[in-house]
């Protein structure tokens, strides 16, 4: 299995960190997760490659880009890195994604999006992502052709083919279950309440210590928690664990290998809306000290494709 690290947009730009932090964990790094096959390639979490940079003294803000990232993908112990710098030409913010084999330093795959703002420009990267990880997704090297790209065979796995089409009318593939920042994140279900919508989430501490998460949903300086539907349309939620309830945040202490359900709630949720993704805002702490997260600075985690009950 082949490891796969993403590393911070180089930002060049007026946009703030919460801004790069809904780029990436959104649309790079929930589409890599999603395109990859999960039998071939190891999305390498954040906290670990924290830790790994740590070991090897190294401050991603003080690399260059390009060849200076291959060489730490190549010390964190990387098969593949992807890279990302945002800029702002002409009036417009152009974000460009590149994806390098760490063993010889070669750019395999380069996509460039653009638009006047940042949401202008979210459901491109989208499709620039998958097709940044086309050269992961083929059959072994064989003489091209001009033909592009190429389709797989009848007795190939049409797995990355779906992937790329998730947002045709092809249905939307399932909900996962996906590890992120020491946690098990697993979708439960999706109900509607009348106009309300309630998306229910198990938390589960994967860690052998107990964790204080603070989830929010309204907290200055963020980041927090919203859901998206499949039409485009996100809505502000309202957190619940048990019977405590805030639109702001809410705190828990997890337990190792104990899941809790947190519940999302939106209001005014479009009746056409098929299937949701509820994307995490939260701060963790740990033995009184923070740890990920003081306002600005937590981290997202998004649930994708989740089914709305009946």
């Amino acid at each position: 299995m082949e490891r796969v690290a993403i590393f911070d947009f180089k930002n060049h730009t007026e946009l703030t960190r919460e801004d790069l932090d809904y780029l990436e964990d959104v649309f790079l790094r929930g589409e890599v997760r999603d395109v990859l096959p999960y039998d071939l390639y190891l999305l390498m979490t954040k906290e670990n490659m924290i830790s790994l940079l740590e070991e090897n003294g190294i401050d991603l803000d003080k690399v260059c880009e390009g060849q200076c990232e291959v060489e730490v993908g190549r010390k964190i112990q990387a098969h593949y890195i992807v890279t990302g710098t945002v800029w702002r030409k002409t009036g417009n913010l152009e974000v460009i994604v590149e994806l390098y084999k760490t063993k010889n330093g070669n750019l395999l795959s380069q996509q460039k999006v653009s638009g006047p703002d940042l949401s202008s420009i979210c459901a491109p990267l989208k499709d620039s992502v998958s097709k940044l990880l086309t050269p992961l997704l083929r059959p072994a090297p064989h003489t091209s052709t001009s033909q592009s790209p190429i389709q797989p065979s009848s007795g190939e796995s049409k797995k990355p083919k779906e992937s790329f089409e998730a947002t045709s009318s092809a249905p939307a593939p399932s909900a996962k279950a996906i590890e992120e920042y020491g946690f098990m994140f697993e979708p439960r279900e999706c109900r509607r309440r009348g106009d309300d919508l309630t998306c229910s989430i198990s938390f589960s501490n994967v860690s052998d210590e107990t964790v204080h998460l603070q989830i929010s949903a309204a907290r200055v300086g963020g980041p927090n928690s919203y859901i998206t539907d499949d039409l485009g349309n996100q809505y502000p939620v309202t957190l619940q664990i048990g019977d405590r309830q805030s639109r702001n945040w809410i705190e828990e202490n997890f337990l190792p290998q104990s899941p809790v359900n947190v519940d999302f709630t939106a209001k005014n949720v479009k009746p056409g809306a098929t299937h949701i993704t509820v994307v995490i805002g939260m701060a963790k702490f740990g033995k009184g000290q923070l740890m990920i997260g003081a306002p600005g600075q937590g981290e997202l985690v998004a649930i994708k494709n989740i089914p709305v009950g009946k």
